[in-house]
């Protein structure tokens, strides 16, 4: 009888095991249309929450319309890893983010990523480039550490209320007849 020499086969045999658990699942898309509009209230108290979990600045109308078109870019990004994984029959994609943030540049010393469960060399290298400059936006923008799945749907969610906030901040401007930006002020001076 042989005896593995590999030592991290067993644990890499039970990740996998464990990841193909509800592979089968679908996998709702991001399309824009699913917020929360906020009441003007809600809409102060997640401003506090939204700029603190944003790390970009917000100065001015573009800042804020760049950083919304970020967060829906992230939110399809996450829809995207989760479409990757089914299709390798996996349903964890923090492996496939994993991956990812090991081909990029926005792994962190000192962090420990599991790779090499996941090939992903069938994807276009356009599609991948697209997909590893995701990683570095995600863990740019918003303050938590971003390196596992679970960490992922904590960035998801947190992704997801700032969604619903520029939404809503867009909706109250309009309604004001003010920009998103002067109506953030506004949030601000309140």
């Amino acid at each position: 009888m042989t005896q593995d020499t590999n030592p991290h086969a067993d644990i890499r045999s039970k990740i996998m095991s464990g990841a193909a658990a509800g592979a089968d699942r679908p996998v709702t898309p991001f399309d824009g249309s699913s917020w929360q509009n906020l009441s003007f209230n809600e809409l102060l108290q997640r401003q506090f929450e939204v700029e603190h979990m944003i790390r970009w600045d917000l100065k001015n109308e573009e800042d804020v319309a760049n950083t919304q078109r970020a967060v829906e870019g992230l939110l399809t990004f996450v829809w995207q890893m989760k479409v990757q994984a089914r299709e390798r029959g996996i349903a964890n994609h923090g492996l496939i983010f994993q991956e990812l943030l090991a081909m990029g540049s926005a792994q962190r010393e000192g962090e420990s990523i599991v790779t090499g469960l996941v090939d992903l060399s069938d994807l276009p290298q356009e599609e991948l480039d697209g997909m590893i400059k995701q990683v570095e936006i995600l863990r740019g923008i918003i303050r938590l550490k971003v390196q596992d799945a679970s960490d992922l749907k904590t960035a998801s969610a947190t992704l997801k209320e700032a969604f619903s906030f520029f939404k809503s901040l867009a909706t109250h401007a309009q309604e004001k007849g003010v920009s998103r930006f002067d109506m953030l002020e506004q949030l601000r001076n309140f």
